[in-house]
């Protein structure tokens, strides 16, 4: 499979799902039904990595279609997603996701975009601070 799925921790509460090379919707479905069931899996909260670095960012078809159904699918302890490799202005980000973010409002707060794993890992960190923070009050 061009796209991979693991725990990115060794307290399985970050899965990363890494993409390489070229891979087909196909692949993102069982990818994202792979994260989901390792989730799905833990009584804890589980944050998602997904790593475009080594891969391409979307083949062609229906996008939203595919996103939504991992979206829909996806288990109530899943908590922050962070996409790792987008470029800034990438067709990605600016249409695909600011539609997806446009459509699912509260997608928007569970998600972001970084430039590298250690950023990825820094954003969860700081989300889950202010969580926690948030169930303090």
């Amino acid at each position: 499979m061009t796209i991979n799925v693991s725990w990115d921790d060794t307290v399985n509460t970050i899965i990363r799902v890494d993409y390489h090379d070229t891979w087909e919707w196909s692949d993102y479905d069982q990818a994202m039904d792979q994260a989901n069931k390792m989730a799905a899996g833990t009584p804890l909260r589980v944050d998602l990595i997904i790593n475009t670095l080594d891969g391409s960012i979307a083949p062609k078809g229906n996008s939203l279609w595919h996103i939504r159904r991992a979206m829909r699918l996806s288990p109530a302890n899943l908590g922050f997603t962070v996409t790792v490799g987008v470029r800034q202005n990438s067709f990605f980000k600016s249409t695909i996701m600011s539609t997806v973010f446009r459509l699912f409002p509260k997608a928007a707060e569970h998600a972001a975009f970084a430039s590298s794993l250690e950023e990825a890992r820094t954003l969860i960190s700081a989300q889950r601070q202010k969580v926690k923070l948030a169930k303090a009050y």
